[in-house]
């Protein structure tokens, strides 16, 4: 009994063997079906022209199977054959691990789809926008001019000596500095000299998402009273990038005075002047010029109480290749004949000039009453007719009053 109970058993055992040996070549028969293979797509689309190379990882289950480099001009990769299901059956969750290459450009990229329609990766490269303000100088602008796209940060380069181009009036706080795109303001930032007078907007796209096309990125200073901006591109302060500079402005004071007869007006020209030294980039030398010219005019009379001030006068020459040189404002009138002229002053308290001459100012006309009479009348002299006349008509009612009653008494006898 004991011995056919045992072979009962084994035999079960055997039995039981078989048939998992068979599930699970089932299994694997079943996994290893092509029938039940995928393949799996990866399309990599860049907005714009700029596009970089990158790694894909098809992950499975959470486990890297395999990794493609896609270069920048190709337009994605395929994963060939890939089983839906692992050994035992069960479906395998597929995902997608993406890593550009490091090319010096910032991309901004997205993800989308799924395993059975294939995945897409859409990429945006991105900019940084440096902005660098100076005062008075105009920064070395680099031919070529490249890094159109990722400006980077440099160490920084000495700068010209505090006392070169220092304006005369006290310098802002800080600046506001916007951001245009295509024309429009988006962002604004304030630069000062805690931040060294630079600035950054990060991360801006190139290319435009819906139709593509490229940005244009322009930079404009909210005005600075007494400054007047350039825009430039080139090394300031340590960075490169779009440079702000900015020209400081006077206002010069001008008055007349006479000693002597006036004229009706006079013209007044203000001239600047000074001496420069530039580098000449076609010969590689430098050179001297001397500036002498004029930059305005005005006629003065006594209608703008014989003065005037020009206003927003560049303080400094300001040139590329060239350190700021400040000008020298003086100023002339059109000769008078017969007057001696006498300029005073300067470009920082203002100038006076004098006329003199030997001729006098004529004495004012008398002035006429506010309103005379065509025709006074003329008084009438106290000569004391007045009284006699009174006096003769009363002498001659007092008579004609005693003739009546001398007549009525004779009556009544």
């Amino acid at each position: 009994m004991k011995i056919g109970r045992k072979k009962r058993i084994l035999g079960l055992t055997f039995f039981v063997a078989l048939i998992s040996v068979f599930l699970i070549g089932q299994s694997f028969s079943f996994a290893e079906d092509p029938a039940n293979n995928m393949n799996i797509s990866v399309e990599t689309k860049w907005i714009g022209f700029i596009s970089s190379n990158m790694e894909v990882d098809l992950v499975a289950d959470g486990q890297v199977k395999e990794t493609v480099r896609i270069r920048s001009y190709e337009n994605g990769h395929v994963f060939i054959n890939q089983p839906k299901f692992d050994p035992s059956g069960r479906e395998i969750n597929y995902s997608i691990a993406f890593r550009l290459e490091e090319d010096g450009i910032k991309y901004k990229s997205k993800l989308s789809g799924n395993p059975v329609d294939g995945y897409v990766i859409k990429s945006l490269a991105l900019r940084d926008i440096y902005v660098g303000k100076v005062w008075n100088v105009i920064p070395v602008t680099p031919s070529p001019a490249s890094l159109n796209f990722s400006p980077v940060q440099l160490n920084p380069s000495p700068q010209p000596g505090e006392e070169i181009g220092k304006p005369s009036r006290p310098l802002p706080d800080f600046i506001s500095v916007e951001l245009l795109q295509d024309g429009n303001a988006i962002d604004t930032i304030q630069i000062s000299k805690a931040t060294n007078w630079t600035g950054v907007f990060k991360d801006y796209p190139i290319f435009d998402e819906n139709d593509g096309h490229q940005y244009v990125y322009k930079v404009r200073e909210v005005p600075v009273e007494g400054f007047v901006p350039e825009y430039t591109v080139g090394f300031a302060n340590g960075i490169f990038g779009d440079i702000i500079v900015n020209k400081s402005l006077i206002d010069v004071p001008v008055e007349k005075k006479w000693i002597g007869k006036k004229k009706d007006n006079v013209e007044v020209t203000i001239y600047r002047t000074c001496d420069i030294e530039y580098y000449d980039v076609n010969t590689g030398t430098l050179r001297q010029r001397h500036i002498d010219e004029s930059v305005g005019n005005v006629i003065l009379n006594k209608n703008n109480n014989w003065k005037y001030i020009f206003k927003n006068l560049q303080e400094y020459y300001v040139a590329e290749f060239s350190d700021p040189v400040k000008y020298e404002y003086y100023v002339k009138e059109t000769a008078l004949d017969g007057y001696e002229t006498r300029i005073t002053g300067n470009q920082n308290n203002g100038f006076v000039i004098t006329n003199i001459t030997d001729e006098p100012e004529p004495d004012p006309e008398p002035q006429s009453p506010p309103n005379p009479d065509p025709k006074p009348k003329k008084p009438n002299p106290n000569t004391g007719d007045e009284n006699d006349i009174i006096m003769f008509i009363a002498l001659m009612f007092s008579s004609a009053a005693l003739r009546l009653s001398i007549k009525y008494r004779y009556k009544n006898k």
